[in-house]
């Protein structure tokens, strides 16, 4: 006997009993995301949306639901809340597709509800290689090739010097050209395994040329705060 929504031809008798289960809450119209939440997917990565949809009628004593629809609309309200994510297996790895907006929910083999710490962590992941790919063009890879060869030769003298007097405090005000920067960032860099605390403050200017507002604002600065460099001082006219 099914106990959805009565239909016409059901008998008095099978409404009486929808109802009964209803109110006593064995069978629910509607499910809290928070539900889903706190009782599937709290101690776990991710659980596949099939399967826990199927143990809804298989496993004894577990809720029961008027629908499918209201599964998936559990789903997408706790998706859009970020209370968890959803997406998918790709070769055995979770892949978190949603969170924070309204996925898109078929109750497929492979789909799945992900715990909203591993959606987290797999945005923070893309945001920091979106940064990467920003700065790559401040930074190509013959500049850090060139800095990792600056490193070597510092590391190298201060191995060879270690017997030597110490020096216990660096302070160079360097007149440094563009394609010259990778060898103070070698130096920087290397004088790190021996100092706790170094750090460079460099003054960037461009004169005797013209750049648009506009791509100042998002090239130059935007490339800064993306990188997470401070500045200290800003003038231009």
């Amino acid at each position: 006997m099914d106990l959805g929504i009565p239909t016409y031809g059901e008998t008095l008798v099978d409404k009486e009993i929808y109802d009964r289960l209803r109110t006593e809450g064995e069978i629910l119209e509607k499910i809290a995301p928070k539900v889903i939440k706190e009782k599937y997917i709290q101690d776990k990565e991710y659980v596949e949306a099939r399967v826990l949809y199927d143990a809804f009628f298989r496993t004894p004593g577990e809720i029961r639901l008027v629908s499918k629809n209201v599964f998936v609309q559990g789903i997408k309200q706790g998706t859009e809340e970020k209370l968890f994510g959803y997406g998918y297996l790709e070769d055995g790895e979770v892949v978190c597709k949603y969170i924070g907006e309204e996925p898109d929910v078929n109750l497929a083999e492979g789909e799945i509800i992900i715990n909203a710490d591993i959606c987290k962590k797999q945005i923070q992941k893309q945001i920091q290689r979106e940064q990467e790919q920003k700065t790559a063009v401040f930074f190509p890879k013959e500049i850090e090739s060139s800095i990792n060869r600056g490193e070597q030769v510092i590391k190298d003298t201060i191995a060879t010097s270690y017997h030597e007097q110490k020096i216990t405090k660096i302070k160079l005000k360097l007149n440094v050209l563009v394609g010259q920067l990778s060898t103070v960032a070698g130096i920087a860099r290397a004088l790190t395994t021996q100092f706790d605390n170094c750090s460079i403050e460099i003054t960037l200017t461009a004169t005797d040329g013209k750049l648009k507002q506009s791509d100042y604002e998002d090239k130059i600065m935007e490339a800064l705060r993306q990188a997470g460099i401070e500045i200290m001082e800003e003038e231009k006219e």
